[in-house]
């Protein structure tokens, strides 16, 4: 059967049923892309070559960022579908990464703190003590502990490095035993550190944040280049020379590594990389892991 269409203006592109939204990322079900089919004298599709990046004629904060190839109806028409789509609002993903995270080359060793009374109590596979002095001791913070521990014929000397459970006044460690148990044991001082390390690489997990341009339209952005990129941190030394660890000579140096630690701070993990999403609209992809 042929196809029949009414006396009208084939030149401009007309609109033949309904918006179909679609779903490009699986977080969300917002409505922000469509496509819908068209019809158009073929004559005047060719002549018209409407250009990716034109916003939709009723819906201007959509833009057109796909064509597809025409289907020939005969009769000199055609029928396409469109595929606009807003400038997609920022997002994040999460998954594991292998991540190197830098060396410090010595740890800190804080003023030490008096375990009153040299003693200590153990249950439910934790040791408690009262501490003093010193410099304060809080959850999470490495310890060094120091006691003797006592056979039936001498005395030995030990340090153990425990993470604190709770700080304070009154500081809980995981329990702290010694084969040396003829004896409770004697605890002199409990010493907060920060420990050194050589980098090691993780598996950790990391966010990727998506930021989206449509240059000539978002804001500062006329350009691929204008897209600001975010890149590593990078390590230098005394010589000015690149290197992966921290010291107190480096810059950054590792007291202000150990504060974006504290902090929680994210690192940049990957410098940011841009690329096409959909026609001319750009996706911008940046990683980070948080510091430890």
């Amino acid at each position: 059967m042929s196809n029949v269409y009414e006396d009208s203006d084939w030149s401009v592109a007309a609109a033949t049923g309904g918006k179909r939204w679609l779903r490009p990322f699986p977080e969300t079900n917002a409505n922000f892309i469509f496509e819908q089919d068209y019809l158009q004298s073929l004559a005047s599709f060719l002549t018209a070559a409407v250009a990716l990046g034109t916003f939709h004629p009723t819906d201007p904060g959509f833009y057109l960022i796909e064509e597809s190839t025409p289907t020939d109806l005969g009769g000199g028409m055609v029928r396409f579908t469109r595929t606009y789509s807003q400038i997609p609002a920022a997002r994040k993903m999460y998954e594991s990464f292998a991540f190197t995270f830098p060396g410090m080359e010595t740890g800190t060793f804080y003023t030490a703190n008096t375990v009153t009374g040299n003693t200590a109590t153990t249950a439910g596979g934790q040791t408690t003590m009262s501490i003093s002095g010193g410099a304060a001791i809080a959850t999470g913070d490495s310890v060094r502990i120091h006691y003797n521990a006592f056979d039936s014929v001498q005395q030995y000397s030990r340090y153990v490095i425990r993470t604190a459970i709770s700080g304070g006044g009154t500081l809980v460690v995981p329990q702290i035993v010694d084969t040396l148990d003829s004896a409770p044991l004697y605890f002199f001082t409990a010493q907060k550190i920060e420990l050194g390390r050589e980098p090691r690489t993780e598996t950790v997990s990391s966010i990727l944040t998506y930021d989206y341009f449509l240059p000539g339209v978002s804001s500062g952005v006329d350009y691929v280049t204008d897209i600001g990129l975010v890149v590593k941190d990078i390590i230098i030394d005394s010589d000015g020379v690149q290197t992966d660890t921290y010291t107190d000579a480096t810059s950054p140096a590792i007291s202000d590594y150990r504060e974006q630690v504290s902090n929680g701070d994210l690192l940049v993990a990957e410098d940011s990389v841009v690329r096409i999403w959909r026609g001319p609209i750009l996706e911008r992809v940046t990683r980070y892991v948080k510091a430890k």
